[in-house]
Protein backbone atom coordinates (compact mmCIF):
# COMPACT_ATOMS: atom_id res chain seq x y z
CA UNK A 1 0.00 0.00 0.00
CA UNK A 2 1.22 3.27 -1.06
CA UNK A 3 2.02 6.12 1.43
CA UNK A 4 0.24 9.55 1.12
CA UNK A 5 2.00 11.79 -0.71
CA UNK A 6 3.54 14.77 1.31
CA UNK A 7 2.45 17.79 -0.56
CA UNK A 8 4.26 20.17 1.74
CA UNK A 9 7.28 18.64 2.06
CA UNK A 10 7.65 18.24 -2.27
CA UNK A 11 6.91 21.80 -2.58
CA UNK A 12 9.40 23.20 0.03
CA UNK A 13 12.00 20.62 -1.88
CA UNK A 14 10.79 22.90 -5.44
CA UNK A 15 11.05 25.71 -4.11
CA UNK A 16 14.64 25.20 -2.39
CA UNK A 17 15.60 23.64 -6.14
CA UNK A 18 14.55 26.80 -7.85
CA UNK A 19 16.26 29.07 -5.27
CA UNK A 20 19.54 26.97 -5.78
CA UNK A 21 19.22 27.34 -9.35
CA UNK A 22 18.49 30.92 -9.23
CA UNK A 23 21.87 31.13 -6.97
CA UNK A 24 23.76 29.79 -9.49
CA UNK A 25 22.80 31.68 -12.39
CA UNK A 26 22.94 35.02 -10.44
CA UNK A 27 26.30 33.63 -9.10
CA UNK A 28 27.73 33.07 -12.94
CA UNK A 29 26.71 36.42 -13.95
CA UNK A 30 28.30 38.24 -11.27
CA UNK A 31 31.51 36.29 -12.05
CA UNK A 32 31.47 36.48 -15.76
CA UNK A 33 30.74 40.63 -15.25
CA UNK A 34 33.64 40.49 -12.84
CA UNK A 35 35.57 38.93 -15.42
CA UNK A 36 34.73 40.98 -18.15
CA UNK A 37 35.61 44.27 -16.05
CA UNK A 38 38.78 45.74 -16.90
CA UNK A 39 40.94 48.38 -15.71
CA UNK A 40 41.14 51.77 -17.55
CA UNK A 41 43.47 55.02 -16.27
CA UNK A 42 41.60 57.79 -15.52
CA UNK A 43 44.06 60.78 -14.55
CA UNK A 44 47.55 60.01 -14.62
CA UNK A 45 50.68 61.48 -12.37
CA UNK A 46 53.22 62.18 -14.67
CA UNK A 47 56.72 61.29 -13.38
CA UNK A 48 58.68 61.10 -16.76
CA UNK A 49 58.19 63.83 -20.20
CA UNK A 50 59.90 63.29 -23.52
CA UNK A 51 62.16 66.09 -24.27
CA UNK A 52 63.58 66.99 -27.66
CA UNK A 53 66.94 68.31 -28.14
CA UNK A 54 68.99 69.03 -31.32
CA UNK A 55 66.37 67.30 -33.73
CA UNK A 56 66.73 64.03 -31.35
CA UNK A 57 64.63 63.00 -28.63
CA UNK A 58 64.98 61.62 -24.89
CA UNK A 59 63.55 61.43 -21.34
CA UNK A 60 63.52 63.70 -18.04
CA UNK A 61 61.86 62.80 -14.99
CA UNK A 62 60.13 65.63 -12.79
CA UNK A 63 63.41 66.85 -11.10
CA UNK A 64 64.37 67.90 -14.56
CA UNK A 65 67.12 65.41 -14.44
CA UNK A 66 67.67 63.54 -17.98
CA UNK A 67 67.61 59.72 -17.60
CA UNK A 68 67.58 58.69 -21.39
CA UNK A 69 70.24 60.99 -23.47
CA UNK A 70 68.07 62.83 -26.48
CA UNK A 71 69.79 60.37 -29.42
CA UNK A 72 66.57 58.46 -30.28
CA UNK A 73 64.55 59.49 -33.76
CA UNK A 74 61.77 59.12 -31.44
CA UNK A 75 60.50 57.73 -27.74
CA UNK A 76 57.31 56.59 -27.25
CA UNK A 77 56.13 56.36 -23.33
CA UNK A 78 52.95 54.58 -23.25
CA UNK A 79 52.20 55.60 -19.57
CA UNK A 80 54.08 58.58 -17.85
CA UNK A 81 53.59 57.02 -14.54
CA UNK A 82 55.87 54.22 -15.64
CA UNK A 83 59.44 53.87 -16.36
CA UNK A 84 59.05 52.19 -20.19
CA UNK A 85 60.16 53.81 -22.95
CA UNK A 86 60.27 52.71 -26.54
CA UNK A 87 63.11 54.52 -27.90
CA UNK A 88 62.97 54.24 -31.90
CA UNK A 89 66.48 54.75 -34.14
CA UNK A 90 67.66 54.42 -37.85
CA UNK A 91 64.17 55.44 -38.85
CA UNK A 92 64.40 55.53 -42.87
CA UNK A 93 61.34 57.92 -43.89
CA UNK A 94 61.42 56.08 -47.56
CA UNK A 95 60.99 52.50 -46.39
CA UNK A 96 59.48 53.85 -42.76
CA UNK A 97 61.56 50.63 -41.60
CA UNK A 98 63.45 51.94 -37.78
CA UNK A 99 65.13 49.94 -34.71
CA UNK A 100 63.84 49.66 -31.33
CA UNK A 101 64.95 48.95 -27.90
CA UNK A 102 62.56 49.37 -24.49
CA UNK A 103 64.72 51.33 -21.57
CA UNK A 104 63.87 51.50 -18.34
CA UNK A 105 64.79 54.84 -16.00
CA UNK A 106 68.20 53.19 -15.26
CA UNK A 107 68.70 52.94 -19.19
CA UNK A 108 68.83 49.80 -18.89
CA UNK A 109 67.44 47.40 -21.88
CA UNK A 110 63.99 45.58 -21.07
CA UNK A 111 61.50 43.03 -22.83
CA UNK A 112 65.09 41.40 -24.76
CA UNK A 113 62.97 38.18 -24.93
CA UNK A 114 60.78 39.47 -27.37
CA UNK A 115 61.27 40.37 -31.48
CA UNK A 116 59.32 43.67 -30.35
CA UNK A 117 57.51 44.92 -28.31
CA UNK A 118 54.96 47.87 -28.93
CA UNK A 119 52.69 50.69 -27.50
CA UNK A 120 49.21 49.83 -28.73
CA UNK A 121 47.32 53.45 -29.88
CA UNK A 122 43.65 54.36 -29.23
CA UNK A 123 41.53 55.30 -32.25
CA UNK A 124 38.74 57.36 -31.92
CA UNK A 125 39.57 58.54 -28.57
CA UNK A 126 40.84 62.32 -28.14
CA UNK A 127 43.84 62.32 -25.43
CA UNK A 128 47.18 63.82 -24.03
CA UNK A 129 48.24 60.18 -23.83
CA UNK A 130 46.76 58.24 -27.31
CA UNK A 131 48.02 54.73 -26.57
CA UNK A 132 46.90 51.97 -24.23
CA UNK A 133 48.11 52.74 -20.82
CA UNK A 134 48.19 49.41 -18.96
CA UNK A 135 49.58 46.68 -21.84
CA UNK A 136 52.06 46.45 -24.16
CA UNK A 137 51.96 43.91 -27.74
CA UNK A 138 54.72 41.73 -27.91
CA UNK A 139 55.95 39.79 -31.06
CA UNK A 140 57.70 36.41 -30.76
CA UNK A 141 57.44 33.57 -33.46
CA UNK A 142 55.83 36.34 -35.77
CA UNK A 143 52.63 36.39 -33.57
CA UNK A 144 51.69 38.29 -30.94
CA UNK A 145 50.59 38.83 -27.32
CA UNK A 146 49.92 41.12 -24.44
CA UNK A 147 52.36 41.69 -21.75
CA UNK A 148 51.75 44.54 -18.86
CA UNK A 149 54.02 47.47 -18.15
CA UNK A 150 55.90 45.28 -15.47
CA UNK A 151 56.40 42.66 -17.93
CA UNK A 152 54.07 40.02 -16.89
CA UNK A 153 52.76 38.26 -19.96
CA UNK A 154 48.61 38.16 -19.93
CA UNK A 155 48.52 36.35 -23.05
CA UNK A 156 50.52 33.70 -25.32
CA UNK A 157 51.95 34.95 -28.50
CA UNK A 158 48.88 33.98 -30.12
CA UNK A 159 47.52 36.40 -32.56
CA UNK A 160 48.29 37.37 -35.83
CA UNK A 161 47.29 41.14 -35.00
CA UNK A 162 46.94 43.02 -32.26
CA UNK A 163 45.09 46.45 -32.04
CA UNK A 164 42.91 49.01 -29.99
CA UNK A 165 39.12 49.18 -30.35
CA UNK A 166 37.74 52.27 -31.88
CA UNK A 167 36.23 53.89 -29.04
CA UNK A 168 37.05 51.49 -26.46
CA UNK A 169 39.81 52.00 -24.42
CA UNK A 170 41.22 48.75 -22.40
CA UNK A 171 39.67 46.67 -25.04
CA UNK A 172 42.10 44.72 -28.21
CA UNK A 173 40.93 43.96 -31.24
CA UNK A 174 42.85 40.64 -31.68
CA UNK A 175 43.32 38.38 -35.28
CA UNK A 176 42.91 34.85 -34.63
CA UNK A 177 42.58 32.50 -37.79
CA UNK A 178 41.79 35.59 -39.69
CA UNK A 179 39.29 36.87 -38.04
CA UNK A 180 38.83 39.42 -35.40
CA UNK A 181 37.56 39.06 -31.70
CA UNK A 182 38.29 41.52 -28.85
CA UNK A 183 39.90 41.04 -25.50
CA UNK A 184 40.15 43.11 -22.50
CA UNK A 185 43.20 44.13 -21.10
CA UNK A 186 43.28 41.60 -18.30
CA UNK A 187 43.23 39.38 -21.04
CA UNK A 188 39.15 37.99 -20.77
CA UNK A 189 37.65 36.66 -23.97
CA UNK A 190 34.75 39.22 -24.60
CA UNK A 191 33.95 38.36 -28.21
CA UNK A 192 35.18 35.21 -30.19
CA UNK A 193 37.43 35.90 -33.04
CA UNK A 194 34.60 35.27 -35.75
CA UNK A 195 34.41 38.69 -37.15
CA UNK A 196 36.15 40.57 -40.23
CA UNK A 197 35.09 43.79 -38.55
CA UNK A 198 34.39 45.16 -34.89
CA UNK A 199 34.17 48.79 -33.72
CA UNK A 200 32.61 50.19 -30.42
CA UNK A 201 29.02 52.17 -30.63
CA UNK A 202 30.74 55.80 -29.63
CA UNK A 203 28.37 55.26 -26.26
CA UNK A 204 29.98 57.62 -23.80
CA UNK A 205 28.87 58.07 -19.98
CA UNK A 206 30.42 60.42 -17.61
CA UNK A 207 30.60 57.71 -14.60
CA UNK A 208 31.51 54.50 -17.18
CA UNK A 209 33.26 56.71 -20.28
CA UNK A 210 33.41 53.62 -23.08
CA UNK A 211 33.07 50.67 -20.69
CA UNK A 212 29.08 50.86 -21.29
CA UNK A 213 29.40 50.73 -25.73
CA UNK A 214 28.59 47.98 -27.33
CA UNK A 215 30.55 46.54 -30.39
CA UNK A 216 29.20 46.64 -34.28
CA UNK A 217 30.43 43.61 -35.71
CA UNK A 218 30.32 42.71 -39.41
CA UNK A 219 30.86 39.39 -42.00
CA UNK A 220 32.60 39.93 -45.23
CA UNK A 221 30.09 37.83 -47.52
CA UNK A 222 30.01 38.05 -51.20
CA UNK A 223 27.62 40.17 -51.80
CA UNK A 224 29.49 42.72 -49.31
CA UNK A 225 30.00 43.29 -45.80
CA UNK A 226 26.47 42.46 -43.32
CA UNK A 227 26.59 44.51 -39.92
CA UNK A 228 25.03 42.83 -36.66
CA UNK A 229 25.16 44.05 -32.82
CA UNK A 230 27.02 42.97 -29.39
CA UNK A 231 26.05 45.05 -26.39
CA UNK A 232 29.02 45.40 -23.60
CA UNK A 233 28.08 42.42 -21.83
CA UNK A 234 28.56 40.45 -25.27
CA UNK A 235 25.38 39.07 -25.91
CA UNK A 236 24.43 39.30 -29.47
CA UNK A 237 21.80 41.65 -29.93
CA UNK A 238 21.45 41.64 -33.98
CA UNK A 239 22.68 39.34 -36.04
CA UNK A 240 24.72 40.07 -38.78
CA UNK A 241 22.36 40.66 -41.38
CA UNK A 242 21.88 44.63 -42.09
CA UNK A 243 23.92 46.91 -44.32
CA UNK A 244 24.26 49.65 -41.40
CA UNK A 245 23.82 49.69 -38.20
CA UNK A 246 24.14 52.89 -35.56
CA UNK A 247 23.84 53.34 -32.09
CA UNK A 248 21.78 56.62 -30.96
CA UNK A 249 24.39 57.58 -28.24
CA UNK A 250 22.26 60.72 -27.16
CA UNK A 251 19.65 58.20 -25.60
CA UNK A 252 21.61 57.64 -22.35
CA UNK A 253 19.47 54.38 -20.84
CA UNK A 254 20.35 51.15 -20.14
CA UNK A 255 18.84 50.30 -23.27
CA UNK A 256 20.27 50.49 -26.69
CA UNK A 257 18.26 52.20 -29.77
CA UNK A 258 19.70 51.53 -32.81
CA UNK A 259 18.87 52.85 -36.54
CA UNK A 260 19.36 49.70 -38.59
CA UNK A 261 19.20 49.33 -42.23
CA UNK A 262 18.35 46.35 -44.60
CA UNK A 263 18.68 46.37 -48.44
CA UNK A 264 18.02 50.01 -48.44
CA UNK A 265 14.82 50.15 -45.92
CA UNK A 266 15.68 51.82 -42.86
CA UNK A 267 13.89 51.33 -39.04
CA UNK A 268 14.80 51.69 -35.46
CA UNK A 269 14.82 48.90 -32.76
CA UNK A 270 15.54 48.85 -29.23
CA UNK A 271 17.46 46.17 -28.28
CA UNK A 272 15.93 43.22 -30.32
CA UNK A 273 12.47 44.65 -30.32
CA UNK A 274 11.58 46.77 -33.86
CA UNK A 275 9.95 49.86 -32.58
CA UNK A 276 9.69 51.33 -36.41
CA UNK A 277 9.62 48.98 -38.83
CA UNK A 278 12.79 48.72 -41.76
CA UNK A 279 10.51 50.03 -44.67
CA UNK A 280 12.06 54.04 -44.65
CA UNK A 281 14.06 55.40 -47.14
CA UNK A 282 15.39 57.31 -44.08
CA UNK A 283 15.20 57.91 -39.84
CA UNK A 284 16.85 60.51 -38.48
CA UNK A 285 16.86 60.98 -34.67
CA UNK A 286 16.32 64.75 -33.23
CA UNK A 287 17.53 65.28 -30.04
CA UNK A 288 16.67 68.28 -28.28
CA UNK A 289 12.98 67.04 -29.25
CA UNK A 290 13.57 62.93 -28.43
CA UNK A 291 11.70 62.24 -32.07
CA UNK A 292 12.26 60.50 -35.08
CA UNK A 293 11.72 62.40 -38.48
CA UNK A 294 11.18 59.69 -40.81
CA UNK A 295 11.62 59.77 -44.86
CA UNK A 296 9.27 57.32 -47.04
CA UNK A 297 8.83 58.30 -51.22
CA UNK A 298 10.35 61.23 -50.42
CA UNK A 299 8.09 62.55 -48.12
CA UNK A 300 8.46 63.10 -44.20
CA UNK A 301 7.26 62.35 -41.51
CA UNK A 302 7.43 62.41 -37.59
CA UNK A 303 7.13 58.99 -35.43
CA UNK A 304 7.71 58.57 -31.15
CA UNK A 305 11.07 56.81 -30.44
CA UNK A 306 8.76 53.73 -29.61
CA UNK A 307 7.03 54.02 -33.35
CA UNK A 308 4.12 56.04 -32.28
CA UNK A 309 2.97 58.16 -35.70
CA UNK A 310 2.95 62.13 -34.61
CA UNK A 311 3.07 62.91 -38.53
CA UNK A 312 2.32 60.83 -41.25
CA UNK A 313 4.50 60.70 -43.72
CA UNK A 314 2.99 63.41 -46.12
CA UNK A 315 5.38 66.63 -45.84
CA UNK A 316 7.88 67.91 -48.27
CA UNK A 317 9.80 69.18 -45.05
CA UNK A 318 9.97 69.00 -41.52
CA UNK A 319 12.05 71.14 -38.70
CA UNK A 320 11.83 70.73 -35.10
CA UNK A 321 12.34 74.76 -34.03
CA UNK A 322 12.22 74.64 -30.25
CA UNK A 323 8.77 73.17 -28.58
CA UNK A 324 7.40 73.31 -31.95
CA UNK A 325 7.39 70.87 -35.34
CA UNK A 326 7.15 73.27 -38.19
CA UNK A 327 5.46 70.78 -41.80
CA UNK A 328 5.83 71.98 -44.56
CA UNK A 329 3.39 71.37 -47.59
CA UNK A 330 2.37 72.32 -50.60
CA UNK A 331 4.50 75.28 -49.64
CA UNK A 332 2.22 76.22 -46.59
CA UNK A 333 4.22 75.15 -43.37
CA UNK A 334 2.15 74.05 -40.05
CA UNK A 335 3.05 74.81 -36.72
CA UNK A 336 2.59 71.43 -34.33
CA UNK A 337 3.31 70.34 -30.70
CA UNK A 338 5.46 67.37 -29.83
CA UNK A 339 1.77 65.25 -29.68
CA UNK A 340 1.05 66.21 -33.06
CA UNK A 341 -1.62 69.03 -32.48
CA UNK A 342 -1.83 72.11 -34.64
CA UNK A 343 -0.84 75.02 -32.61
CA UNK A 344 -2.86 77.71 -33.46
CA UNK A 345 -0.68 80.29 -31.43
CA UNK A 346 1.15 82.61 -33.93
CA UNK A 347 2.52 84.74 -31.48
CA UNK A 348 5.89 82.87 -32.32
CA UNK A 349 7.68 80.57 -34.58
CA UNK A 350 10.25 79.35 -32.32
CA UNK A 351 9.94 78.61 -28.68
CA UNK A 352 13.35 77.37 -27.26
CA UNK A 353 13.40 75.16 -23.41
CA UNK A 354 16.89 76.16 -21.88
CA UNK A 355 18.84 74.34 -19.75
CA UNK A 356 16.70 76.05 -16.95
CA UNK A 357 13.41 74.30 -17.11
CA UNK A 358 12.16 77.68 -15.52
CA UNK A 359 12.53 79.56 -18.92
CA UNK A 360 11.65 79.77 -22.44
CA UNK A 361 13.23 81.87 -24.89
CA UNK A 362 10.55 83.08 -27.97
CA UNK A 363 10.98 84.07 -31.72
CA UNK A 364 8.70 86.02 -33.37
CA UNK A 365 7.42 86.48 -36.89
CA UNK A 366 9.48 89.41 -37.04
CA UNK A 367 12.72 87.57 -35.33
CA UNK A 368 12.87 89.10 -32.15
CA UNK A 369 13.44 87.13 -29.10
CA UNK A 370 11.70 87.44 -25.57
CA UNK A 371 11.37 84.70 -22.78
CA UNK A 372 8.73 82.89 -21.14
CA UNK A 373 8.36 81.79 -17.84
CA UNK A 374 7.58 77.85 -17.10
CA UNK A 375 3.49 78.22 -16.77
CA UNK A 376 4.23 80.05 -21.04
CA UNK A 377 3.49 83.34 -19.00
CA UNK A 378 5.52 86.31 -20.90
CA UNK A 379 8.19 87.59 -18.87
CA UNK A 380 10.37 89.71 -21.32
CA UNK A 381 8.55 91.15 -24.42
CA UNK A 382 9.83 89.79 -28.00
CA UNK A 383 12.17 93.16 -28.52
CA UNK A 384 15.60 91.76 -28.43
CA UNK A 385 17.45 91.05 -31.49
CA UNK A 386 19.15 88.08 -29.70
CA UNK A 387 18.56 86.06 -26.23
CA UNK A 388 20.43 83.65 -24.77
CA UNK A 389 20.35 81.79 -21.20
CA UNK A 390 24.04 81.64 -19.34
CA UNK A 391 23.32 80.81 -15.83
CA UNK A 392 20.44 80.97 -13.13
CA UNK A 393 17.96 84.05 -14.54
CA UNK A 394 20.76 86.19 -16.49
CA UNK A 395 20.65 86.15 -20.44
CA UNK A 396 22.69 87.59 -22.71
CA UNK A 397 21.19 90.01 -24.93
CA UNK A 398 21.35 92.46 -27.80
CA UNK A 399 19.46 94.98 -28.29
CA UNK A 400 18.47 97.27 -30.95
CA UNK A 401 21.76 99.09 -31.84
CA UNK A 402 23.42 95.88 -31.76
CA UNK A 403 25.12 95.97 -28.65
CA UNK A 404 25.14 93.33 -26.07
CA UNK A 405 24.39 93.30 -22.91
CA UNK A 406 23.17 90.68 -19.52
CA UNK A 407 19.60 90.91 -18.17
CA UNK A 408 17.92 89.17 -15.74
CA UNK A 409 14.32 87.44 -16.04
CA UNK A 410 12.62 90.49 -14.60
CA UNK A 411 14.01 92.16 -18.02
CA UNK A 412 16.35 94.39 -15.84
CA UNK A 413 19.91 95.65 -17.08
CA UNK A 414 22.84 93.96 -15.18
CA UNK A 415 25.69 94.31 -17.46
CA UNK A 416 24.97 97.20 -19.72
CA UNK A 417 24.74 97.38 -23.50
CA UNK A 418 27.93 98.76 -24.31
CA UNK A 419 29.54 95.58 -26.19
CA UNK A 420 30.58 93.60 -29.08
CA UNK A 421 30.65 90.38 -27.63
CA UNK A 422 29.01 88.77 -24.48
CA UNK A 423 30.13 85.64 -22.96
CA UNK A 424 29.84 83.53 -20.24
CA UNK A 425 33.30 81.89 -19.32
CA UNK A 426 32.73 78.20 -19.48
CA UNK A 427 32.33 76.19 -16.44
CA UNK A 428 32.35 79.59 -14.33
CA UNK A 429 29.56 82.18 -12.82
CA UNK A 430 32.01 85.01 -14.33
CA UNK A 431 30.50 87.21 -17.69
CA UNK A 432 33.24 88.43 -20.00
CA UNK A 433 32.55 91.42 -22.35
CA UNK A 434 34.87 92.92 -25.06
CA UNK A 435 34.79 95.97 -26.53
CA UNK A 436 36.63 94.92 -30.18
CA UNK A 437 37.74 98.76 -30.92
CA UNK A 438 40.25 99.03 -28.46
CA UNK A 439 40.39 95.07 -27.56
CA UNK A 440 38.93 95.97 -23.90
CA UNK A 441 38.09 93.08 -22.06
CA UNK A 442 35.54 93.16 -18.67
CA UNK A 443 34.71 90.75 -16.41
CA UNK A 444 31.66 90.74 -14.21
CA UNK A 445 30.34 88.59 -11.44
CA UNK A 446 26.32 87.22 -11.36
CA UNK A 447 25.39 90.20 -9.75
CA UNK A 448 26.34 92.49 -12.15
CA UNK A 449 29.77 94.12 -10.63
CA UNK A 450 32.79 94.75 -12.08
CA UNK A 451 35.69 92.81 -11.11
CA UNK A 452 38.45 93.85 -14.47
CA UNK A 453 38.80 96.36 -16.69
CA UNK A 454 41.48 95.92 -19.06
CA UNK A 455 43.08 96.17 -22.65
CA UNK A 456 44.82 93.65 -24.43
CA UNK A 457 44.24 91.14 -21.61
CA UNK A 458 44.45 86.87 -21.44
CA UNK A 459 41.98 84.64 -19.57
CA UNK A 460 43.23 80.93 -18.89
CA UNK A 461 41.05 78.67 -17.35
CA UNK A 462 42.38 76.38 -14.74
CA UNK A 463 40.51 73.68 -12.27
CA UNK A 464 39.49 75.66 -9.82
CA UNK A 465 40.38 79.02 -10.83
CA UNK A 466 41.20 81.67 -13.78
CA UNK A 467 44.62 83.41 -14.64
CA UNK A 468 44.35 87.02 -16.07
CA UNK A 469 47.39 87.99 -17.94
CA UNK A 470 47.61 91.65 -18.69
CA UNK A 471 51.55 92.98 -19.46
CA UNK A 472 53.40 91.82 -16.63
CA UNK A 473 50.60 91.32 -14.48
CA UNK A 474 48.92 88.16 -13.68
CA UNK A 475 45.34 88.24 -11.42
CA UNK A 476 43.69 85.13 -9.85
CA UNK A 477 39.69 84.95 -9.53
CA UNK A 478 37.63 82.04 -8.06
CA UNK A 479 34.66 80.85 -10.73
CA UNK A 480 32.44 83.72 -8.65
CA UNK A 481 34.62 86.64 -9.21
CA UNK A 482 36.35 86.78 -5.68
CA UNK A 483 40.16 87.55 -6.40
CA UNK A 484 42.85 85.59 -4.90
CA UNK A 485 45.88 85.93 -4.33
CA UNK A 486 48.50 83.92 -5.36
CA UNK A 487 49.52 82.65 -2.05
CA UNK A 488 46.15 81.15 -1.99
CA UNK A 489 46.20 79.74 -5.72
CA UNK A 490 49.32 77.92 -4.81
CA UNK A 491 48.95 77.28 -1.42
CA UNK A 492 51.73 74.68 -0.82
CA UNK A 493 54.63 76.89 -2.21
CA UNK A 494 57.02 78.40 -0.16
CA UNK A 495 58.02 81.09 -2.10
CA UNK A 496 55.81 83.45 -4.31
CA UNK A 497 55.98 86.10 -6.87
CA UNK A 498 55.96 89.91 -6.31
CA UNK A 499 55.90 93.18 -7.79
CA UNK A 500 58.05 96.46 -6.63
CA UNK A 501 58.58 99.33 -9.59
CA UNK A 502 57.62 97.31 -12.46
CA UNK A 503 60.17 94.64 -11.53
CA UNK A 504 59.45 90.99 -10.28
CA UNK A 505 61.24 88.45 -8.04
CA UNK A 506 60.08 85.70 -5.48
CA UNK A 507 59.79 86.54 -1.54
CA UNK A 508 58.19 83.77 1.30
CA UNK A 509 54.72 83.95 2.44
CA UNK A 510 55.15 87.55 4.73
CA UNK A 511 57.61 89.05 2.52
CA UNK A 512 60.48 88.48 5.29
CA UNK A 513 62.50 86.49 2.63
CA UNK A 514 63.38 87.34 -0.64
CA UNK A 515 64.55 84.20 -2.63
CA UNK A 516 65.50 86.00 -6.18
CA UNK A 517 65.56 90.33 -6.16
CA UNK A 518 62.88 91.78 -8.58
CA UNK A 519 64.94 92.64 -11.45
CA UNK A 520 63.00 90.73 -13.55
CA UNK A 521 60.28 91.95 -16.60
CA UNK A 522 58.13 89.12 -15.63
CA UNK A 523 58.35 85.72 -13.58
CA UNK A 524 55.95 82.62 -13.29
CA UNK A 525 54.40 81.46 -10.14
CA UNK A 526 56.81 77.70 -8.88
CA UNK A 527 54.66 74.85 -10.64
CA UNK A 528 54.81 71.68 -8.37
CA UNK A 529 57.78 70.69 -9.80
CA UNK A 530 60.01 73.44 -8.00
CA UNK A 531 60.55 75.30 -10.96
CA UNK A 532 59.81 79.32 -12.19
CA UNK A 533 60.19 81.22 -15.44
CA UNK A 534 62.02 84.48 -15.32
CA UNK A 535 61.78 87.08 -18.11
CA UNK A 536 64.39 89.35 -19.12
CA UNK A 537 64.37 91.33 -22.51
CA UNK A 538 61.47 89.01 -24.16
CA UNK A 539 63.72 85.69 -23.28
CA UNK A 540 62.67 83.73 -20.64
CA UNK A 541 65.01 81.54 -18.28
CA UNK A 542 64.35 79.16 -15.36
CA UNK A 543 64.90 79.60 -11.47
CA UNK A 544 64.35 76.45 -9.26
CA UNK A 545 63.20 76.44 -5.36
CA UNK A 546 66.46 76.97 -3.98
CA UNK A 547 67.31 80.82 -5.98
CA UNK A 548 69.59 79.09 -8.26
CA UNK A 549 69.49 80.59 -12.01
CA UNK A 550 69.14 76.94 -13.80
CA UNK A 551 69.30 78.61 -17.39
CA UNK A 552 69.55 82.46 -17.81
CA UNK A 553 66.86 84.02 -19.96
CA UNK A 554 67.89 82.54 -23.54
CA UNK A 555 64.76 81.30 -24.44
CA UNK A 556 62.41 83.06 -26.89
CA UNK A 557 58.42 81.51 -26.11
CA UNK A 558 55.68 82.49 -27.96
CA UNK A 559 53.39 83.39 -25.30
CA UNK A 560 50.44 84.68 -25.90
CA UNK A 561 47.83 82.14 -25.18
CA UNK A 562 50.13 80.68 -22.21
CA UNK A 563 52.21 80.75 -19.26
CA UNK A 564 55.18 78.79 -20.14
CA UNK A 565 55.94 75.88 -18.08
CA UNK A 566 59.49 74.67 -17.17
CA UNK A 567 60.82 71.50 -16.28
CA UNK A 568 64.81 71.35 -15.17
CA UNK A 569 66.59 73.54 -18.01
CA UNK A 570 63.71 72.59 -20.35
CA UNK A 571 60.76 74.28 -21.02
CA UNK A 572 57.24 72.77 -22.54
CA UNK A 573 56.81 73.25 -26.44
CA UNK A 574 52.98 72.02 -26.82
CA UNK A 575 49.84 72.54 -24.88
CA UNK A 576 46.40 70.85 -24.96
CA UNK A 577 45.57 67.47 -26.14
CA UNK A 578 48.47 66.60 -27.38
CA UNK A 579 51.47 64.21 -25.88
CA UNK A 580 53.32 66.49 -23.54
CA UNK A 581 57.15 67.40 -24.37
CA UNK A 582 59.70 69.59 -23.01
CA UNK A 583 62.71 71.02 -25.35
CA UNK A 584 66.29 73.40 -24.51
CA UNK A 585 66.20 74.32 -28.15
CA UNK A 586 67.28 78.19 -28.40
CA UNK A 587 65.65 78.72 -31.50
CA UNK A 588 63.72 82.29 -32.52
CA UNK A 589 59.64 82.29 -32.55
CA UNK A 590 57.24 85.23 -32.95
CA UNK A 591 57.19 87.44 -30.07
CA UNK A 592 54.86 88.72 -27.88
Amino acid sequence: MFKKLNYKKVIVIIVIILVLIALFFMAFSIINNYRRDYETVGTIEYNYYKIYSNKKYGVINTKGECIIQPEYDNIIIPNPSKPVFICIYEYNITTEEYKQKILNDRGEEIFTQYESVSAIPVTGIIGEIPYEKIVLSYKKEDKYGLINLDGKEITSNKYEEILSVPYKEGELLVKENGKYGVINNKGVNLIKPQYDSIIGDGYFTENEMYKASGYIVGIEKTDGMFYGYINNKGKKILETEYDAIYRIGEIQDKNVFLIASKKGQTGLLENKKIRIELEYEDINYEETSNLVITKENRKYGVKTLYGQSILPEEYDEIQVEGIYILATKNNETTKYDYNGIVVEDTNYTRVTKTENEKYYITINSEYLYGVLGQDKNVLIESKYEYLENIFDNLFIARNDKGKYGVINASDEEIVPFNYDVVQNLKDTNIIQTMIVENNLTELFNKSGEKIISQENIRIITENNYIKVYSGNNVRYFDFNGSELESRQVYSNNNYFAFERNGKWGFENIDGSVTLIDAIYDRVTEFNKYGFAGIKKDNKWGIVNLEGEIIVEPIYEINDQNIEPDFLGKYYRENYGYMEASYTDDIKEQESE
